[in-house]
């Protein structure tokens, strides 16, 4: 990372913005996981699709260590990991397993520390493979030390200490790996409609953090909360400047008719993130192998499903889908 413009950048010190989808991967036993769960039709050629024809150099790669313990060791990730790198596309690891908004516990954290070791070891020299620990760690109503109501993070720094031993492993096996940290409060860095910047464990923490370790990226997950706020996203994305702190948008999406009425919800941030072509802010979609009736298929209804890959034009996009579709094809600048 860059301290001087929080710009995210390659091997070779270019400023590098992140595009991309969210993906699922990994060997799962049968109804463990999310209906989309796997990509185990995943080729060569849809790699290609993904760099050449929606341009994305950044898959969010979820995968859950509770449906299959054995993932840091499986071999089905290791070859969606491998299409992904050789097509030039930046494979984000991402354990899912734990519960959205659910703080990890000691034993959790250890699991997944030494999960991410092993993974960091063994792609220690593809510098094309990040590691995003947690998945939405805090937040949970009742049940969370940053609880739904909570008014700051700041007098709390147990996001930190989920964190930094995860950190510390990765670093043990990989000294200069991209780590990417998801914020507080279902990963949406603001407790609730009312912007608060001490609400962001980024915001509150990052600078700290970047002190330590270098090639850390802060990710927020922009939905409901933020209500299309164009005024709210600035504020949070000077802020972040401000401090030095590379953020991407590590999930978004929603649509304005189809779905679960939260769905719905997460429309007006979505296409307000997309049109403010904030630079220096990548974003990754959710999700790409999702049921055309969740609102959240990148394609239109081919089927029960489309896969990101099976959609090769922008006249077969979906709401979200065109959404990044227009905006791959024309991003925004790369520093902040």
């Amino acid at each position: 990372m860059n301290e001087n413009t929080a710009a995210i950048t390659d091997p070779r010190g270019r400023a590098f913005l992140p595009m991309g989808i969210n993906i699922t991967a990994g060997s799962y036993r049968d109804g463990a996981y999310w209906q989309n769960s796997s990509a185990t039709a995943f080729t060569a050629d849809d790699a290609a699709t993904l760099a050449k024809t929606w341009k994305f150099n950044t898959v969010r790669l979820n995968v859950n260590s509770v449906a299959n313990p054995n993932i840091w060791f499986d071999a089905e990730l290791d070859r969606v990991i491998g299409l992904l790198t050789d097509a030039g596309i930046v494979a984000m690891v991402e354990n899912h397993p734990f519960g959205t908004g659910f703080d990890p516990t000691s034993s959790q954290i250890t699991t997944t520390a030494q999960g991410f070791a092993t993974l960091a070891k063994r792609w220690a020299d593809n510098p094309c493979v990040w590691f995003n620990p947690y998945n939405e760690p805090g937040g949970k109503l009742n049940a969370s030390v940053y609880h739904v109501n909570a008014t700051d993070v700041s007098g709390n720094d147990a996001w930190v200490d989920w964190h930094v031993p995860v950190i510390d492993a990765i670093r043990a096996k990989s000294e200069h790996a991209v780590i990417v940290l998801d914020d507080t409060h279902f990963g949406q860095a603001r407790a609730g409609n009312r912007y608060d910047a001490n609400q962001s464990a980024s915001l509150v923490y990052g600078p700290g953090l970047n002190q330590k370790f270098d090639n850390l990226v802060y990710s927020v997950h922009f939905y409901d909360r933020w209500g299309g706020s164009k005024a709210d996203l600035g504020s949070f994305f000077a802020s972040a400047k401000a401090k030095g702190l590379a953020i991407v948008a590590g999930e978004a999406g929603g649509h304005p008719t189809l779905g679960p009425w939260y769905v719905q919800a997460y429309w007006p941030t979505a296409t307000a993130l997309f049109q403010m072509r904030q630079p220096g802010v990548g974003i990754l979609l959710w999700h790409g192998n999702q049921g055309y009736q969740s609102g959240m298929s990148v394609g239109r209804d081919f089927g029960r499903r489309t896969a990101v890959w099976d959609v090769t034009t922008r006249s077969d996009t979906e709401a979200s889908g065109t959404l990044l579709w227009d905006w791959t094809h024309n991003p925004p600048s790369a520093t902040p």
